[in-house]
């Protein structure tokens, strides 16, 4: 039998400094950053195990070759993490996955837009997570406009682009059915500080909406009830549902949105708002960052004002562009979108941190 290749003999360990302490999976960065990856690599045979920064205090990590530290910050556990690693000569690597270490764009960070953090307190956080990112050597990130940004501040660090990944199973169960007879609109913002991303879009769905009686609209999420002009009968508000729980909610959708200020914050932010709808079979209507805009495909659906944003969601009404775009989506995400994508991303750049 022969050897078992020296990266699959990595025993890897994430690190997630999410302020969910205890139930960390429901934070979708460390979802996507940590829970995922590990789950891909240990898929290929690597050995890859996920803990919250508290539990790391107490843990043995003399039986891991490498440790990935997303978003950390210098507080007293992750100082503790990087005094023990490199007592031990375990390589460490940063994950960055929004532009939260840059001073420059506290206006742009959606707590600061939306009113819930003041610029002060945002300050402090971001000259934070910039201190603790100048303790790494290796960083590795989700998107290139992010490592642009991580590149002009450690132009020493070795950075790399592992693009975020859903794993097959999420999406397995589901098949894509047919036009659904409902023009249901869906708009799940997964977390919260996005009202100005749907005030942004709320006078385009009022346009479309009452050109179009048959469409509906429903928001998943921290949303605030603010109708404007949108027709009250015609929208719902639902409190966000568990991640696990998204495909069920999503797949009968006629289209989904995907909303976003155009600032230099969420032009760093990832297009998985792409990949979760497509891999259903849901065309979406986005907003042009540059993450989502790799994706080249009928499926996928630019708006920059307006006018496009009612113009793109019109043409959807039409059942040979709508089959046409979800197949096309479809194909994409399937092709792009996934871990089996990743997985090859993460094993080679960790075996290089690890062996040179």
């Amino acid at each position: 039998m022969a050897d078992t290749p020296e990266w699959q003999k990595l025993h890897v360990l994430f690190v997630s400094c999410s302020r969910h302490k205890q139930d960390f999976y429901r934070d979708a960065s460390a979802r996507y950053r940590c829970f995922f990856p590990a789950e891909s690599l240990n898929a290929e045979g690597v050995s890859a195990s996920v803990v919250h920064i508290e539990q790391s205090v107490t843990l043995d990590l003399a039986p891991f070759d490498v440790i990935v530290v997303h978003r950390p910050t210098l507080n007293l556990a992750t100082r503790l993490l990087l005094w023990r690693a490199g007592r031990l000569n375990i390589p460490l690597v940063a994950d960055v996955d929004d532009l939260l270490f840059q001073p420059d764009v506290i206006d742009d960070l959606p707590a600061v837009c939306s009113g819930g953090m003041s610029k002060r307190v945002a300050r402090t956080r971001v000259l934070g997570y910039q201190a603790a990112l100048a303790r790494f050597r290796f960083i590795t990130c989700s998107t290139q406009p992010l490592r642009d940004e991580l590149q002009h501040l450690f132009a020493g660090a070795d950075i790399q682009v592992i693009s975020n990944a859903v794993p097959p199973r999420w999406f397995a169960p589901w098949s894509p059915g047919p036009m659904p007879e409902r023009k249901i609109i869906r708009y799940l913002p997964g977390s919260g500080n996005h009202d100005h991303d749907f005030a942004m879009i709320n006078l385009a769905l009022s346009k479309l909406m009452s050109a179009f009686p048959q469409v509906e609209l429903e928001v998943f999420g921290p949303i605030s009830h603010h109708y404007g002009a949108l027709p009250s009968h015609r929208v719902r508000f639902r409190r966000a549902v568990p991640y696990e729980a998204l495909p069920k909610i999503m797949h009968d959708s006629w289209v989904t949105l995907a909303p976003l200020v155009d600032n230099r914050f969420n032009r760093c932010k990832s297009g998985l708002k792409f990949w979760e709808s497509a891999l259903l079979g849901v065309p979406v209507v986005a907003s042009p960052i540059p993450d989502i805009r790799r994706f080249d495909c009928s499926g996928l659906r630019f708006a920059a004002d307006l006018n496009q944003w009612s113009e793109q969601l019109g043409t959807l009404l039409d059942i040979r562009q709508w089959r046409q775009a979800q197949l096309s989506a479809l194909a994409t995400a399937q092709a792009q979108c996934t871990t089996r994508s990743t997985a090859p991303l993460w094993h080679h750049f960790l075996a290089r941190v690890v062996y040179g």
